[in-house]
């Protein structure tokens, strides 16, 4: 009788043993998911600020006339496809877009251009955004430091 109550005392404490790590396993594999996604995010957000900061770089240095792979849309603004690796797509095959917003503001000596870029991937969540402004005095001639 006391050798069948070892194995059955041995049986409950394997199949607790078990659900544990059953448990334990379950929690792990979640948060490598978790962990693989806030990676991809994270990567996602990294690029998508690299471009748009350098998009807006572009403008600040040459004007809109320095960007040729924008797609213009109605209300003004510029369009940029990129596909998963953040190379330059067509707008079918993109995975992110970056959406790039110039106003000019006429100002007594120059003009004041408000320039913002919104990152956003294919199912329209945003990624990255940034708004800035440039000042370009009237006159290009003058004193360089």
């Amino acid at each position: 009788m006391k050798k069948r109550y070892r194995n059955t005392a041995f049986l409950v404490e394997l199949l607790v043993n078990i659900l544990v790590f059953s448990i334990s396993c379950a929690i792990l594999v979640g948060l490598f998911g978790k962990a693989g996604q806030i990676a991809r995010d994270t990567h996602a957000e990294n690029f998508a600020g690299a471009e748009a900061q350098s998009l807006i770089e572009i403008v600040k240095a040459r004007g809109v006339q320095g960007l040729e792979d924008a797609d213009a849309q109605p209300d003004g603004s510029l369009l940029f496809y990129y596909d998963e690796d953040w190379q330059p797509a067509s707008g079918a095959d993109a995975a992110y877009t970056i959406r790039l917003v110039v106003r000019d503001e006429a100002t007594v000596a120059g003009v004041l251009s408000h320039l913002s870029a919104v990152a956003e991937s294919r199912d329209g969540a945003e990624v990255f955004s940034i708004a800035t402004a440039s000042y370009q005095p009237a006159s290009a001639g003058g004193d360089a430091l």
